[in-house]
């Protein structure tokens, strides 16, 4: 007989081969902010989450698919207070009344099986609010989570950038991610989860459900044992499959284009017609980083008017590109009128069955809340009535005989002050007198440039990252960018977008190399065994980026003076026997891939000529101007995985090592020489013999093998 119990508190909580360049998925999602307050699950504990009307009750009752044996017993336990409403407990299942407060109350679960295997889960009673029908999202705004009026998890990437020729402005990814941008632990049912909120369909004749998908888009694919599901919840609160997709052949190449957004309808039978419907779509992947991508457009739920294919709304599919080419971003002090871009690139989605005609668009370039220029695009279309799909267009400014750009160089030269922080933001928009629900949220699309201290060609969002595919034994891949500067200038500092993949990179080591003038043997600057680190780890001042400043071998801090010019900023991975570094690249902005660089046996590849990589911009921003700038903190990520002291340094041979390591066991010591060749490796210990090296400058270093977390010692061998 099974058993159930109720624990009312329970403590739980040689020669050299060449390597190529590489694009590789992310792991987690670098648009996401890291300091997001959410619900801390504990380390491969599965979580289920169940969702509870307001003043109202749910049950939940375990699955036998949870286990792989034959369940023997369900034990429950309040890991937390409850806060929020009250649990009690019939058979083997729970019923929890809400008090009517939103919030969420946490109750563990340990299922156990004939032979004594147990298995931990989070139960999460999350009470919250309804809506009403017609219920429809598009997802034109800004994210990255959905609307909180809809919806009631936040785990699904709202973006504009990660979908193949959208159909409207936004987007919902499901990334394999959680609503803090990491990976969700191995052992986790599902992946994101997009839940609505609870609806009352009784007055809706013939509800249907209708959605737009697409797999893969800008990232990796989903796999065949990869899926997208939707379930309805039914009368008696339980969660019914209704529909489900599985993803694309494994043979299918990462260059290929993605299949169109393909439309899905699904009537609602009798036995989900009720107060508390509510419906979810779930994904299923392997759980290791930003892969297996699936991406919903224009979910509705109504009549069968409200959800059809065919409908009366006209979209815009892509924000403008900066007002500035070819950079995105670029130093208010390098300002020059021809850096402005002289065309507005724009693009449309009719979903109608029929042509359907609209306001003529408008271009308007904003600084600061003053209109610098407002242009209505007439040409090449003079009725503006677009044909069903998609359409695009490419402006020119100056057409027509007009000065468009003149004025616009001349208004941008007039408020661009060097030295200061500045944005103009490039606005599209347009009108239509008919509109269906929330049509009008996809009219409008804006892109902002600033001008700071840096250049960039990206626009701030990964798709992808780049590395070198290389192993022992293999010369590492110099990678370079080239930029260019409008009037002398120091370089102060570079930063670096890396995102994660698959294993933990922040062990590794690299050399930061800069060139003036030309892309030669021999960088002007190098600067050896910095290490990579998250964003989300460490705050930096711009999101997502990680700072690095420039020093000398002494460790003193230097500036590298720039010429009026091309300057082209570069790295090398030191060792390539372990995981890569990666750095995101932003395949959104294609045009990058003219200034992108690597070299394989001596010769320099231009991306943009060699056709090898998807043609995009990688995510390097040089730091310049007077001011010095401050590196990503480090020093305390450092401190709290513990410190070390090597004594006596310097020393003959053997080296002391003093930690307040927690687990000395879980850590690995590596010591490399000045050019960053590994000599020694071996488990942690308290005493390390180096006297079989000859004298000199060494680097020690401490590696935490779960976690990747790091702590370097320079240390010194004498005669």
């Amino acid at each position: 007989m099974m058993k159930c119990i109720l624990i009312s508190a329970l403590s739980l909580l040689s020669s050299f081969l060449y390597s190529q360049p590489l694009e590789v998925a992310l792991r987690t999602n670098p648009s996401i902010y890291s300091n997001v307050n959410s619900h801390s699950r504990q380390v491969d504990v599965p979580q289920i989450k169940v969702y509870v009307p307001q003043g109202g009750m749910s049950t939940y009752c375990p699955s036998l698919r949870l286990i792989q044996g034959e369940l023997d017993s369900v034990s429950y336990s309040f890991c937390k207070d409850l806060i929020f409403g009250e649990v009690i407990m019939v058979d083997s299942c729970l019923m929890y009344q809400s008090s009517g407060i939103k919030g969420q109350d946490l109750v563990c679960m340990q299922l156990c099986d004939i032979d004594g295997i147990c298995s931990d889960f989070e139960i999460v009673f999350v009470t919250v609010g309804s809506t009403t029908v017609p219920f429809s999202d598009d997802f034109s705004y800004d994210g990255p989570y959905p609307d909180s009026n809809l919806w009631v998890t936040d785990d699904v990437f709202v973006n504009y950038t990660l979908a193949e020729n959208p159909l409207s402005l936004g987007i919902a990814t499901f990334d394999g991610l959680d609503d803090r941008g990491r990976p969700y632990p191995q052992g986790s049912l599902f992946s994101d989860e997009l839940t609505s909120k609870f609806i009352d369909i009784t007055e809706t004749q013939d509800p249907f459900l209708s959605f737009f998908v697409q797999p893969k888009g800008n990232g990796i694919k989903p796999n065949t044992g990869d899926s997208l599901m939707l379930d309805f919840r039914n009368k008696d609160g339980e969660w019914v499959r209704v529909w489900q997709q599985e993803g694309l052949p494994r043979d299918f190449p990462i260059n290929r284009m993605s299949p169109d957004f393909a439309f899905q309808l699904l009537s609602l039978s009798e036995e989900f017609i009720h107060p508390f419907f509510q419906f979810r779509f779930q994904n299923r992947s392997r759980n290791d980083g930003l892969k297996e991508l699936w991406h919903l457009e224009y979910v509705r739920l109504g009549a069968s008017a409200e959800t059809r294919e065919v409908f009366e709304d006209i979209a815009f599919t892509a924000p403008p590109k900066s007002v500035l080419s070819p950079y995105s971003n670029m130093p208010s002090s390098h300002f020059d009128p021809k850096e402005v871009r002289s065309n507005v690139v724009s693009a449309f989605y009719n979903f109608d069955g029929v042509p359907l005609a609209m306001s003529d668009p408008t271009v308007t370039m904003i600084y600061e809340g003053q209109t610098l220029m407002q242009r209505t695009l007439i040409e090449p279309v003079q009725n503006w009535t677009l044909e069903r799909g998609h359409t695009g267009y490419d402006f020119e400014l100056n057409d027509g005989g007009s000065m468009n750009v003149e004025l616009l160089q001349e208004a941008m030269q007039n408020v661009i002050v060097s030295g200061k922080n500045q944005k103009v933001t490039a606005l599209l928009d347009f009108s239509r007198a008919s509109e269906i629900v929330n049509g009008n949220q996809n009219n409008q699309a804006e892109t902002t440039a600033t001008f700071a201290n840096f250049f960039s060609y990206d626009d701030g969002s990964a798709e992808s990252a780049i590395i070198d595919r290389g192993g022992p034994g293999v010369r590492s891949t110099t990678f370079a960018i080239e930029f260019h500067t409008n009037v002398e200038d120091q370089l102060q500092g570079v930063q670096f977008q890396f995102p994660h993949i698959e294993g933990n990179f922040s062990s590794q080591l690299f050399t930061l190399l800069v060139w003036t003038d030309s892309l030669d043997d021999t960088p002007e600057f190098e600067q050896k065994f910095l290490r990579p680190y998250y964003a989300t780890e460490f705050f930096d001042t711009l999101q997502g980026f990680t700072t690095y400043d420039l020093k000398d071998s002494s460790g003193a801090k230097v500036s590298i003076p720039l010429p009026e010019g091309k300057f082209y900023i570069g790295w090398e991975q030191l060792e390539l026997s372990g995981v890569k570094i990666p750095v995101g690249y932003d395949i959104n902005s294609p045009e990058g891939a003219q200034f992108f660089y690597f070299n394989v046996g001596g010769n320099w590849i231009n991306v943009d000529e060699a056709g090898s990589i998807r043609k995009g911009a990688l995510m390097v921003r040089p730091v310049v101007g007077n001011e010095e700038v401050i590196s990503t903190p480090i020093d305390d990520f450092d401190n709290s995985t513990g410190s070390l002291t090597l004594f006596p340094n310097p020393s003959k041979g053997v080296i002391h090592i003093r930690s307040t390591l927690a687990r000395p066991e879980l850590w690995q010591l590596k010591v490399f020489d000045t050019t960053g060749r590994l000599v020694k490796q071996s488990a942690f210990k308290r005493n390390v013999d180096l006297s079989s090296l000859p004298p000199g400058t060494y680097f020690l270093q401490a590696i935490n093998r779960t976690f990747g977390h790091q702590i370097s010692k320079k240390l010194t061998l004498l005669q």
